[in-house]
């Protein structure tokens, strides 16, 4: 069914959201406290590092923009620094999946699922429904690369990773401001 990726996403979403406040109301000062000391520590910079390995490597990048914002970054220069950094992964992603090759895993996960019949397809617009969806966003990259998909095709795929994370980012300060006056 076309609606269960979109419901999935909004209830990940209603899922951090509520989650993240109860934490503010439970443990706003030692959460506050620890992310400022993080982004004291490494600013920006640290919050950028923080998204790109995790968006190159298979795990959501949540926790790091939870940091950054909680920390006092404000929303708009995490969204910008995060948003760069995922594209970065993306494109780091791809040189991985260019380097191994379609080989050892890699050719077990593309053809496994299907993966190079899509990629070929579709190429980077199957990159931007991964950016955008509950889709792994990593092994997608990574599986382009490796399948020959064109750099440039999965840059602009990439760069549908913006909204989502403006959309994350928003759950999350939503979540993290309920009920402070």
């Amino acid at each position: 069914m076309p609606w269960k990726p979109a419901a999935r996403i909004l209830g990940a979403a209603l899922v951090l959201g509520l989650a993240l406040a109860a934490l503010g109301v439970l443990a706003r000062e030692p959460v506050t406290n620890a992310s400022e000391a993080f982004v004291g520590h490494f600013g920006l910079g640290g919050v950028a590092f923080m998204v790109w390995v995790i968006d190159s490597f298979f795990i959501q990048n949540e926790p790091a923009l939870f940091v950054g914002y909680t920390g006092g970054l404000g929303f708009v220069p995490v969204w910008l620094t995060a948003s760069a950094a995922s594209v970065l992964a993306g494109a780091t992603g791809w040189s991985m999946g260019r380097w191994v090759g379609p080989r050892g895993p890699m050719l077990w996960l593309i053809e496994r699922t299907g993966a190079r019949s899509l990629l070929a397809e579709y190429g980077g617009w199957a990159i931007a429904v991964a950016a955008v969806g509950p889709f792994p966003y990593a092994p997608t990259t990574w599986a382009a690369g490796a399948a020959g998909v064109p750099f440039i095709e999965v840059v602009i795929g990439c760069l549908f990773r913006v909204p989502k994370i403006a959309f994350l980012l928003g759950v999350i300060a939503l979540g993290w401001n309920v009920g402070v006056a």
